[in-house]
């Protein structure tokens, strides 16, 4: 068993503490194969953490590892997070962006004036680390890969609601009342913004993360189970 850092924004950390959550998809180590001719290129098998390609008919095969391991192995997350205010406790304290949906608010006011210690009667200057900064030790969420397959990005258009694939992403199914359901990655209740399909809600969720839609790149589909905490 292997261990391989993951990182993860707010609410698809969100969405894994609430079991929403059970498979991510990623691009990295198939970029070749999405930049190349995507279109022709196809995935004959995928053995362990490995996936083989071939162009066209060709025999020639080219293969892509996949840098979230095998089944079996470990991902642990690393999310937003800070340190900052630990000193002001009696107790070490870290601190992580997810647990609050207004993150982006109370970056932005505690960056400016800090946060108030009711224990130190004073305002401790503050501000988020990055994801890809957190250390191991101050991991919360570590996940167990239980299968490793690729596909396109867009493969699961046209899927019915109840049987998308991207409900696994964390994409919340919403009642709206009268019989009507709805769907989104970032919110947990009726809303003007939610989809009524969940690839349109899982389009949003990519985007948002930077990702390459309009290409349909080639992705890793990591599907876990969480166990820890």
């Amino acid at each position: 068993m292997k261990e391989h850092p993951a990182l993860m924004n707010g609410p698809m950390v969100r969405a894994i503490l609430a079991g929403d959550k059970t498979a991510t998809r990623r691009t990295n180590g198939l970029e070749f194969f999405s930049k190349n001719d995507p279109d022709n290129w196809r995935c004959v098998r995928v053995a362990r953490d490995q996936a083989c390609f071939v162009y066209g008919d060709s025999p020639v095969e080219r293969t892509a590892r996949c840098p979230y391991g095998q089944p079996g192995d470990h991902l642990w997350i690393r999310e937003t997070w800070s340190t900052d205010f630990a000193a002001h406790y009696p107790f070490d304290q870290i601190w992580y962006a997810a647990d609050n949906d207004r993150q982006h608010e109370i970056e932005r006011r505690d960056q400016v004036r800090g946060i108030f210690s009711p224990e130190s009667n004073i305002h401790v200057p503050f501000r988020w680390r990055p994801n890809i900064h957190m250390p191991r030790r101050h991991c919360r969420i570590i996940l167990e890969v239980v299968d490793v397959r690729v596909e396109r990005l867009q493969d699961g258009d046209g899927e019915t609601a109840w049987e998308s694939r991207y409900l696994a992403e964390g994409i919340r199914q919403i009642d709206h009342g009268r019989g009507e359901h709805y769907y989104s990655a970032f919110h947990r209740e009726p809303h003007p913004k939610n989809w009524a399909d969940p690839y349109d809600a899982w389009r949003e969720l990519w985007v948002s993360t930077g990702g390459n839609w309009t290409g349909n790149p080639w992705v890793w589909v990591v599907k876990f189970r969480r166990i820890k905490p």
